[in-house]
């Protein structure tokens, strides 16, 4: 009688050492993907967040731009009064761009100045029935056009040679940066119009990343 030799059935698993390096393996594959998920995101945060700051400062020069080269049928003619000249006795407010944009619509006057509270650069506009009133009327129309304002004390208007050169600076108080956007316009005077006629020269547009 033939003997059958017993075959025993090796059924070999993972050892326990072998587990814990694959569970360390895996950790530290889970470990560097979120990594550079943070990273990405990080990034990604920093990009956006200086996209914001720079569409909403262009935004804003843009904003003051069109509102003094507005063309319009019932503008008869505007004109740009610096502050230095004309100073109504209840305009209480510290910060502002320094001068007035006055629009002859024909029944009345338009007014429109920009101020800074708050940080927050703020476009004001009221009618009267005089080019200049002795008063800003208690009735005006506020519209915020830029947040983060840090400073725009550096715009001025040069009546005499007719220049007018927009700086305005944003802050970015998380990232300590700070954005200054620029524009200078040439404005020259359109004798036939009786009014302004606004023209760019060769100023360069400027915008600065400080």
């Amino acid at each position: 009688m033939q003997g059958f030799k017993q075959q025993g059935i090796s059924s070999k698993g993972f050892t326990l050492i072998e587990l814990i390096i694959s569970i360390g393996l895996i950790g530290i594959l889970i470990t560097m993907s979120f990594s550079v998920f943070n990273f990405t995101s990080s990034v990604w945060n920093q990009v956006s967040g200086e996209d914001d700051f720079l569409l909403q400062g262009r935004f804003a020069i843009s904003y003051i731009k069109e509102d003094i080269i507005e063309v319009s049928s019932n503008i008869k003619s505007t004109e740009i009064v610096s502050l230095k000249d004309y100073l109504p006795e209840n305009f209480y407010y510290n910060k502002t761009l320094g001068f007035f944009i006055i629009k002859d619509e024909g029944l009345s006057y338009k007014h429109i100045f920009y101020k800074v509270e708050n940080e927050i650069l703020t476009r004001v506009t009221f009618s009267s029935p005089s080019k200049l009133p002795k008063k800003v009327p208690s009735v005006t129309t506020h519209n915020p056009i830029l947040e983060s304002v840090s400073s725009v004390n550096e715009t001025f208007y040069d009546k005499e040679r007719d220049l007018l050169c927009l700086i305005i600076k944003t802050q970015d108080k998380l990232k300590d940066k700070e954005y200054t956007f620029m524009e200078t316009l040439y404005l020259k005077d359109d004798l036939n119009e009786g009014g302004y006629n606004w023209k760019e020269r060769d100023f360069p547009h400027y915008l600065f990343l400080l």
